[in-house]
C-alpha cells in the first residue's frame, strides 16, 4: 500500500514565506524522501508563523487531512513543526504518525532530545534579539520607519492585489482544465502542474491548495 503524506512546511517571517527563503529547501527534503519510500504527498500545508505558536491555522488542518485519509504528518525537520516541547510530546503522544524527512528512522529518545533542543534554540533566539535590541538602544539608533504605519498599509494592499491577481489567474485555468475534461480536485491539480503553473509561493498544486482557491472564489 501506497504510504500517503501530508506535508506541512512552517517559515517564521513574512519575507521567507514570500521570497520562498526556506520553503524551497523544506519541500525538497519532503518530496525527496516521499519519493525515497514510494509514498505519495497528497496534501501540503505551509505556515508563517513563529515556532512558539501552537495555534497555526494551517498546521491544525494538516493534522485533521491526517485523521482523515490515516495519513503520515511529514516535516523536513523537527524544529519546522514547532519549537515547544508541551506540544511536540502531545503530537507524538496522540497517536498521529510523524515523520520527519531529515531522520526518518528517529527514535523516541532520539525525538525526545531534539524536541528539547527546539524549544531551547527558541530561547537562544529571544535572548539574543532583546541583547541585540539593547546595543541598538545605546547606540541612540531609532528604530523603524517613521511612516511606518504608512509603508505597512501599502505593503498590505499591494500584497493583496497580488494574491487576487494570482488567484482570478488559477481560477481561468481551472477552467480551461474543467472545459477539456479535468473533473476532480486531484485531475485539475495534475494539469495544473503539467502546464507548469505553480502556486503563489513557486509550489506544486494538491487537491487540498486548488480546493482552497475555489473556496476562496465561492466565499
Amino acid at each position: 500500500m501506497i504510504e500517503k503524506f501530508i506535508a506541512y512546511q512552517r517559515v517564521s517571517t513574512k519575507s521567507q514565506g514570500d521570497s520562498g527563503n526556506g520553503l524551497n529547501a523544506q519541500k525538497q527534503l519532503n518530496e525527496e524522501y516521499t519519493r525515497s519510500v514510494s509514498g505519495e504527498i497528497i496534501a501540503s500545508f505551509t505556515d508563517v508563523e513563529s515556532g512558539k505558536k501552537d495555534e497555526r491555522a494551517n498546521l491544525l488542518l494538516a493534522i485533521d487531512e491526517v485523521k482523515k485519509v490515516r495519513g503520515v504528518l511529514l516535516v523536513a525537520k523537527l524544529d519546522r513543526l514547532s519549537r515547544r516541547c508541551s506540544l511536540l510530546f502531545m503530537l507524538r503522544e496522540s497517536g498521529i504518525d510523524i515523520r520527519v524527512a531529515e531522520r526518518p528512522s528517529m527514535s523516541k529518545l532520539e525525538f525526545g532530545i531534539l524536541a528539547i533542543l527546539a524549544e531551547q534554540e527558541r530561547e537562544f533566539i529571544s535572548i539574543r534579539t532583546k541583547q541585540g535590541l539593547e546595543q541598538v538602544k545605546k547606540r541612540g539608533i531609532k528604530l523603524g520607519n517613521p511612516k511606518w504605519q504608512e509603508s505597512i498599509g501599502k505593503a498590505i494592499d499591494s500584497n493583496r492585489q497580488k494574491a487576487g491577481d494570482h488567484r482570478a489567474k488559477i481560477i481561468d485555468e481551472v477552467e480551461v482544465l474543467r472545459r477539456h475534461g479535468l473533473k476532480t480536485l486531484k485531475e485539475l491539480a495534475n494539469g495544473l502542474n503539467y502546464r507548469g503553473i505553480t502556486t503563489r509561493t513557486g509550489g506544486k498544486w494538491y487537491p487540498m491548495t486548488v480546493k482552497r482557491v475555489l473556496d476562496s472564489k465561492a466565499a
